[in-house]
């Protein structure tokens, strides 16, 4: 294996990590005949939202084996919400970025799984994901040939060898689902139903917070973060909506998002006419308490975020701004025609975030379609 096509290696502790990895990947492999199969999603909430039914698709192709899903902790978080996963390990991104003893011990841990299948079905796939692929003991270890998103294309074919099969499926400008749904059926699979986002007890405080009329109904959920700052709708224009909403009708508002949100959502209840009909939920609930309540809201106004596609997969009306890096593959969504997308147009669409502009304009400068809006609050009120 070349160490130039390992991530990272061009640094001062890099030739003893590849040294590591290497001798990890190169450990000999018995057939394994235990029925496990190991699901690999590195990625963020929206993907795991839109991968839903084809998790589940898998869950049928496979029924007697036992699953094991390997992802961060809030995707970990919502796929326990469903049946189907038997064990899910919480890979921890910024620490395995730093290449030190947890870098180390996470690919040990991965080097002792013994698989009957693999299962890594990104098309954007990374470094790091192929990394723990190498390590993983598995029969049969399942990828796609995708694209240099997340990592250079040379990289990406050289990796290819850590897999057993690759699968070609559609590449241009296709919605996410539709890639899915082709990765799924060539492994000779169909899609399923959506899964479950949250639990009995997520419910149970939804509905001990809307019982005591606190806040009263309907509520709007605004969403003004986003797991990049660039993807972040100005504040002013949330501002607008707000209010436009708290002027034409007795209901709330109850703005989410993560805890590193939480100035934003501060920003905007002081900077409204009506504080006392604004829930600040950001950094308060956990994910699934979070869709839980989004499940009960009568309108979404947010951002391109995890937030935004949970809404979608639930049919809540929403109006979501999104930018032009990679329009068309997430947002907008055929398969949830409820949310209203919005977007400034210009003609660096499909940049993959590496912005040419001194600000992402493709945001900063969208508007809502008012008359859509007012539709949306008239029906609320």
């Amino acid at each position: 294996m070349v160490p130039k096509h390992f991530k990272r290696y061009q640094t001062k502790d890099g030739p003893d990590n590849f040294n590591f990895w290497l001798k990890l990947a190169q450990k000999d492999s018995i057939r394994v005949k235990n029925k496990v199969c190991v699901i690999l999603r590195p990625d963020a909430v929206g993907d795991y939202v839109l991968y839903m039914p084809y998790l589940s698709g898998l869950r049928t192709l496979y029924p007697e084996h036992r699953f094991i899903f390997i992802g961060t902790a809030d995707v970990c978080h919502l796929a326990q919400a469903a049946n189907i996963i038997d064990h899910c390990l919480v890979w921890d991104r910024c620490r395995y970025e730093q290449r030190n003893a947890y870098w180390r011990q996470w690919l040990k841990q991965l080097s002792e799984i013994t698989a009957d299948i693999l299962i890594y079905p990104c098309y954007s796939r990374e470094a790091n994901a192929d990394e723990m692929v190498a390590v993983l003991k598995a029969n049969e270890k399942i990828g796609i040939r995708g694209d240099d998103c997340n990592i250079d294309a040379e990289t990406a074919r050289y990796n290819e060898r850590f897999y057993t099969k690759i699968v070609d499926i559609k590449s241009g400008n296709y919605h996410e689902s539709v890639r899915n749904r082709s990765f799924l059926n060539k492994i000779g699979g169909t899609p399923g139903s959506s899964l479950p986002l949250w639990k009995t007890e997520d419910m149970d405080l939804v509905s001990g917070f809307l019982s005591d009329k606190q806040f009263p109904m309907p509520y709007l959920v605004v969403a003004p973060g986003a797991s990049v700052a660039d993807k972040c709708w100005p504040l002013d224009k949330f501002h607008h909506i707000i209010e436009f909403f708290l002027y034409r009708s007795s209901g709330s508002i109850f703005i989410m998002g993560g805890a590193n949100e939480a100035p934003m959502a501060n920003r905007l209840k002081a900077m409204s006419s009506f504080p006392d009909r604004i829930a600040l939920l950001t950094g308060s609930l956990s994910l699934r308490q979070s869709a839980a309540f989004i499940s009960k809201a009568s309108l979404f106004i947010g951002n391109d975020s995890g937030l935004a596609h949970i809404a979608g997969s639930m049919g809540i009306s929403g109006h979501v701004v999104v930018s032009g890096a990679h329009f068309g593959r997430f947002f907008p969504n055929p398969e949830t025609p409820n949310i209203n997308v919005y977007t400034h147009p210009m003609s660096c669409f499909g940049c993959n975030w590496r912005c040419s502009q001194k600000m992402a304009h493709c945001i900063v400068d969208a508007d809502l379609d008012m008359d859509s809006l007012i539709q949306d609050l008239g029906n609320l009120t």
